[in-house]
């Protein structure tokens, strides 16, 4: 399963700290804002550069349509689209742009980004219940005749919907009406990975992407590692995470390991990561990040 970390900037040292780990080995997925990046010329001079020497893993083009709702503003679905192709060389997954917690409204605007944007992208599945999430996965399926055979978001993940009962359910509901495979979950932690793990759900989870290394970054530069250089901090903290999310996955690894590797074959991959202290890495071959 592939764990994608929201950049909420590309600041110089968080830049230095993700050459650091692709230096190690260790290439980081991360998803990144189009409202952010369209407005800040230096963290896209970054991404590319990062890009172009090969020291960034996947990356993931998403509309920043979540804070943009908080402050009753919405994507233009044409101008995302023309900024999604200039840059397209950037991006593995571009998502299309939704309206958190409106079906309706998302449904109408990944119609019309379908409409400008001719390349894969990843349509995103909103809803306030179980079957409001599955009933406007068949409106997408009989509007723009697919579904993203590569991915599937699920989002609007917030509040109750948050809680690890519903989104276990949700997983599984739309799995088995829909018939999708990988889906991408946004904004969920290492407690929910490891209640889908728990319950054999991981085989329908391609990805997930999470905030919470920030917060990690916050502690280790504030406490156990407020000595190390801010660039070792970050790095400290991003294999903390790391390691913390894979824990909860092995914990249950066992059970489901030839469910996954059958269903979703991207859980397990050639790609080693440190998950341990760099001064004693453990190095794991067999998950992907």
């Amino acid at each position: 399963m592939r764990v994608f970390l929201v950049l909420p900037d590309l600041s110089m040292r968080k830049y230095a700290t993700l050459q650091s780990l692709a230096d190690k080995g260790i290439l980081i997925d991360v998803l990144v804002s189009y409202t952010i990046l369209s407005s800040k010329p230096s963290m896209l001079s970054r991404l590319q550069e990062l890009r172009q020497t090969g020291s960034i893993g996947e990356v993931m083009l998403d509309s920043g349509a979540y804070h943009l709702a908080r402050l009753g503003l919405n994507v233009d679905p044409l101008e995302y689209s023309n900024f999604a192709y200039k840059w397209l060389d950037l991006w593995d997954y571009v998502v299309a742009p939704d309206v958190p917690g409106d079906p309706d409204a998302t449904l109408e605007r990944t119609i019309e980004f379908a409409k400008y944007y001719r390349e894969d992208f990843i349509p995103v599945i909103q809803g306030g219940s179980v079957d409001e999430y599955v009933k406007m996965g068949e409106s997408l399926l009989d509007a723009i005749g697919y579904l993203n055979a590569s991915l599937t978001g699920i989002g609007g993940l917030d509040g109750f919907k948050r809680r690890a009962p519903f989104i276990s359910k949700l997983v599984s509901s739309i799995s088995r009406s829909l018939g999708l495979y990988k889906l991408h979950l946004f904004g969920v932690g290492s407690r929910i990975v490891k209640s889908l793990a728990k319950r054999g759900l991981l085989k329908y989870i391609y990805s997930v992407d999470t905030t919470a290394w920030l917060a990690e970054i916050m502690y280790r530069r504030n406490t156990v590692y407020k000595a190390l250089d801010v660039v070792d901090a970050n790095i400290s903290a991003i294999i903390g995470y790391l390691k913390r999310i894979y824990s909860a996955i092995g914990a249950y690894d066992g059970g489901i390991r030839e469910e996954l590797a059958e269903v979703n074959p991207y859980i397990y991959s050639e790609r080693r990561y440190i998950m341990e202290d760099l001064e004693d890495a453990m190095l794991i071959s067999d998950r992907g990040v």
